[in-house]
């Protein structure tokens, strides 16, 4: 009897001691797991617009936060009303319709609007960073304003195929080979003129 309670002890102790280390491998991958899924990651390589994502459709999660490259036209030029792009400053965006070769359109944020606006009629090639569109307006929009950042309130008879979501400008060159390079803030953030902004950005697709 006595020899059968020392050993019901020993396996005991041993279960104890098996179920500790278990769970301190656990907490230990874990810790790893949570390590690695915060820690900053590189962009991908510059990739066309159309290899990432389709119009008409909702943006594909592999496209949020790409840097993707596009050329077409400007046709319509918008003001996003009431972006905050720092903790304490909002301001107007100057927001453009880029019709591309394929009919279809993306959204491109350029710059804090200017009045009067850029005027740009030749060709462009554009990069940038690709975003999920805006679902809380900001404020009452009139014609030609825009309430939140979103191609559903664009989309018309003229331009009836649009990308999901926008592209923050980084890069424009246009056709006469002006070339402006808007700078980028740190990693993974928008071009330091809207440094802020991203915090402000809704990614219900």
């Amino acid at each position: 009897m006595k020899v059968a309670k020392n050993l019901l002890l020993v396996i005991t102790w041993l279960l104890l001691i098996y179920t500790s280390f278990e769970l301190g491998m656990w907490q230990l991958h874990r810790a790893q797991d949570m390590s690695e899924q915060s820690a900053p990651t590189p962009d991908q390589p510059l990739i066309a617009l159309d290899k990432v994502s389709s119009a008409g459709k909702n943006m594909p999660i592999k496209a949020v936060n790409r840097i993707v490259s596009a050329t077409g036209n400007y046709t319509n030029s918008y003001i996003a009303l009431d972006q905050k792009i720092e903790p304490e400053v909002i301001v107007d965006l100057d927001v453009r319709l880029l019709k591309l070769s394929t009919g279809h359109g993306i959204l491109v944020v350029r710059e804090i609007a200017k009045n009067p606006p850029e005027v740009i009629s030749s060709s462009v090639q554009i990069t940038g960073r690709l975003y999920p569109r805006q679902n809380v307006d900001r404020a009452f929009a009139k014609p030609g304003q825009l309430p939140r950042i979103d191609p559903s309130l664009v989309v018309s008879k003229d331009n009836p195929f649009l990308y999901d979501g926008y592209i923050v400008l980084q890069t424009e060159k246009v056709a006469n080979n002006v070339k402006i390079i808007l700078h980028r803030s740190h990693h993974r953030s928008y071009p330091k003129r809207f440094q802020g902004f991203i915090g402000n950005i809704s990614h219900t697709l």
